[in-house]
C-alpha cells in the first residue's frame, strides 16, 4: 500500500521514459503540492471530513493519488502508460472527476442542483470537497481505501444516497 504523502521509490536505469530523468527525480525528493504547514483554508477543509474523506482531499489537492499518471511517474513497473483506461487522457484525479468517460453515469453526483462544479470549486470549498472525497472513494479506482469506503458508507450506493448523506448545498 501507498503511503499517504511521500514516496521514495528507487531510480532503475533499465527503464526507458521519454520524461527528462531530473524531474522524474524531483518528484521522488520533494511532496507534490505541499509547501509548508496547511492554511486556515485548507484547515477549514477538512474539518468537517472523515480520516479517510481528508487523507483522500489530500492526494486530490496534492497529485500523490494512486492513479495511473502519478505511478506512471513513480516508475511502477506494472503501469507502462499514464493514460486513462477511457482513453481521454492521463488518468489524474481532475480527468477522473471533470472527463472519464467511465465516470459519467456518476458524475451527477458531484453536483449541486443539475449545475456542474468546477474543479477549483469542488476541491476548494467544504462541501463540494466532501462530496469529492465521497464520490472518489466510492469509485473504487483507488483500492486503498476500500474498506474505509465499507465502514463509512457500508453496504450503500453512491447512486442511491450520496446526496442525501452530503447534502446539496
Amino acid at each position: 500500500m501507498l503511503p499517504f504523502f511521500h514516496i521514495q521509490v528507487p531510480v532503475d536505469q533499465s527503464i526507458n521514459r521519454t520524461e527528462p530523468r531530473d524531474r522524474r527525480a524531483a518528484l521522488h525528493n520533494s511532496p507534490v503540492g505541499v509547501n509548508g504547514p496547511p492554511t486556515p483554508r485548507v484547515l477549514q477543509l477538512h474539518a468537517a471530513l472523515q480520516k479517510a474523506e481528508s487523507a483522500m482531499l489530500i492526494h486530490i489537492r496534492t497529485g500523490c493519488i494512486r492513479l495511473k499518471k502519478f505511478l506512471y511517474n513513480c516508475r511502477v513497473p506494472e503501469i507502462d502508460s499514464p493514460m486513462c483506461d477511457c482513453g481521454g487522457s492521463e488518468e489524474t484525479a481532475e480527468h477522473v472527476v471533470m472527463l472519464c468517460r467511465k465516470e459519467t453515469h456518476r458524475r451527477h453526483l458531484l453536483h449541486e442542483q443539475g449545475r456542474q462544479q468546477s474543479w477549483n470549486t469542488l476541491t476548494g470549498k467544504p462541501l463540494q470537497a466532501k462530496r469529492l472525497a465521497r464520490w472518489l472513494i466510492e469509485s473504487d479506482r483507488i483500492e486503498q481505501f476500500s474498506l474505509a469506503k465499507k465502514l463509512l458508507y457500508g453496504a450503500e450506493t453512491e447512486d442511491n444516497n450520496c446526496g442525501e448523506r452530503v447534502g446539496n448545498g
